[in-house]
């Protein structure tokens, strides 16, 4: 239970027993430091409780965040960091129940993710070569590595091997909200353990990425060391994910004015395409969870084994009975 704030009825009433207790309390008006700084824990922990009592119960509030279109998975995400917060405040005594214990989630299903089609990778890359070119290497390396888009524009020359057929992932460029509620970006350790990991390049990894140091070198002459990253935008600077957004949005943007029915393309979509053709032919689950840098397996089949009516009927031809044997 709250020592200072007694029978608090709305966030109003909550912050006229803070104003009149901070005037009795403060040590700029001879009050105890420590009694203050007791009064503002308990208004910062009572305070996120009143803020929205028209929401008080859970199940209104999952609703809202429901018809505000976020997934049932984000609405599980939030939910579970509120509840770490209200255990504390229910085992500090300042409340007696925590309101996201036990409680059932009806947010929309996350969108399906799939392979992108041929035809697809072949619009969104000729659209690419002649509207937005910088991005024709991000396309092709993102398609035959499997890599994040933030550990892909992270990359430095450093990270390549000597012989140029291996690349060492071992940081990603992240952005996220400050305490301002404005966007940093920033580089820091992969997403996890297992993302640390030196992966190979296939034959046109390995010739785009040549291609780009040789004309890095062009560019920069004796200006040029290893330290730079290996993309970077039209103006010769190293990628953010602000810039990359921007770039694919725009992309996007341009291909639908000469074609409606285009579904828009994110980076994520060149990996999960990555991942399902190397299911497809046949590669162990093992060498696939190493080169995307996934902690396991267990949803590889399951998010990325997808098949479509063409593959299928491949497949069952190959067990069609000849006609003239059941005729």
């Amino acid at each position: 239970m709250a020592k200072y704030f007694k029978n608090v009825k709305s966030i109003e009433d909550l912050k006229s027993q803070f104003r009149k207790l901070a005037i009795a309390h403060h040590p700029d008006r001879g009050g105890d430091v420590e009694v203050m700084k007791m009064i503002n824990i308990e208004y910062d922990a009572l305070f996120p409780i009143w803020k929205d009592r028209h929401e008080q119960k859970t199940g209104e509030w999952i609703n809202t965040m429901s018809q505000k279109g976020l997934c049932a998975s984000t609405i599980k995400q939030v939910a579970a960091s509120a509840q770490k917060v209200f255990t504390y405040i229910v085992n500090e005594g300042y409340v007696q129940k925590n309101p996201f214990k036990s409680v059932k989630y009806n947010g929309k299903k996350s969108k399906q993710k799939r392979e992108l089609t041929d035809e697809e990778i072949k619009i969104f890359y000729e659209f690419a070569e002649i509207r937005m070119p910088v991005l024709c290497p991000v396309i092709t390396l993102l398609l035959n590595t499997g890599l994040r888009i933030g550990e892909l524009i992270a990359v430095t020359w450093n990270d390549l091997s000597d012989d140029g057929k291996y690349l060492t992932i071992n940081k990603t460029r992240t952005k996220y909200k400050d305490n301002n509620n404005n966007h940093v970006e920033a580089i820091s350790t992969p997403k996890t353990e297992e993302s640390n990991r030196t992966i190979p390049l296939v034959d046109t990894a390995y010739k785009c990425i040549h291609e780009l140091k040789i004309k890095q070198k062009e560019y920069y002459g004796t200006g040029w060391n290893s330290d730079m990253t290996i993309i970077q935008s039209k103006q010769h600077k190293a990628y953010t994910m602000s810039n990359i957004e921007s770039a694919f949005y725009n992309l996007n943007k341009k291909i639908k004015k000469e074609n409606k029915d285009f579904i828009s393309i994110t980076p994520h979509y060149f990996r999960h395409t990555f991942a399902s053709k190397a299911i497809r032919s046949n590669i162990p689950s093992l060498y696939i969870q190493y080169m995307c840098g996934w902690a396991n397996a267990s949803m590889l089949n399951k998010v990325y084994g997808h098949v479509t009516p063409a593959q299928i009927m491949e497949l069952v031809n190959n067990i069609d009975v000849n006609s003239s044997l059941v005729n």
